[in-house]
């Protein structure tokens, strides 16, 4: 980089606005020549500026940087941004037909009421199993998932405790893990119920997430099955009935 005191102030470099940065300053030498009110006004997204917080700091690190660079170093780090930029550009296009996509799928629209679930997830969930519904209880889902306990008996040895089968399919526990970190721990009330209730009850954080992802991926199953909108509780409501506690 050619001002390696940049991440003192911008940690993440994956981001829209140290791109936008980088992409016109790729040095120490370009920050230098720099007021901190033109690059303050340096919009990142079309929307945002940099702010005048960040340009002061930018540019006073600049003043006593180590960098030194020369101007093909320049050009390649123009390059790279640009790169980038294409690639966000390209992603955020491909999320957005994903998302239209998923508007006319029924089960897949389906799949997005249920908090934690989103039009990507929903998408690799479709993709990797089909419609979920094919499967004949919410256990056999979880089966061909891999969230079943596997118990290694040797001998006289009885284990007190399981760990996660080594089959199933990893694509869809991989796409699932952070979905359930989020809502289990931030974003969905009954999920959350639940995790807290088997972390009350001495549970290991990792075990409880665990166990916190089979019950989203009953709901699932729930949702798919009835072909209606995902509710928690029981009630009147034209929509998936799903007790969380039972399944």
């Amino acid at each position: 980089m050619g001002l390696p005191e940049f991440t003192r102030y911008l940690s993440n470099l994956n981001t829209e606005l140290a791109n936008a940065i980088l992409r016109q300053y790729p040095t120490a030498q370009t920050f230098r020549a720099l007021s901190p009110r033109r690059l303050a006004k340096l919009s990142y997204d079309g929307r945002h500026r940099v702010g005048e917080e960040i340009a002061r700091n930018l540019i006073e690190a600049a003043k006593i940087s180590v960098g030194q660079h020369s101007p093909a170093h320049q050009t390649g780090v123009r390059y790279a941004c640009e790169d980038l930029q294409t690639l966000r550009t390209r992603l955020k296009r491909l999320e957005a037909e994903i998302s239209g996509k998923l508007e006319q799928h029924q089960v897949g629209k389906l799949l997005t009421t249920i908090i934690g679930i989103g039009d990507c997830t929903a998408a690799m969930l479709l993709a990797e199993l089909d419609d979920p519904a094919r499967f004949q209880s919410a256990g056999a889902l979880a089966a061909c998932v891999g969230l079943c306990p596997g118990h290694k008996h040797s001998g006289k040895h009885q284990p007190r405790s399981s760990s996660l089968t080594p089959f199933g399919n990893r694509r869809v526990r991989q796409a699932l893990w952070m979905p359930t970190l989020g809502a289990a721990t931030q974003r969905n009330p009954w999920l959350m119920a639940f995790y807290r209730r088997l972390m009350e009850r001495g549970k290991p954080h990792k075990v409880a997430l665990i166990a916190a992802m089979r019950k989203l991926l009953a709901a699932v199953y729930s949702v798919a099955k009835n072909r209606r909108p995902f509710v928690p509780f029981l009630n009147t409501q034209p929509a998936a009935r799903f007790d969380y506690e039972k399944a």
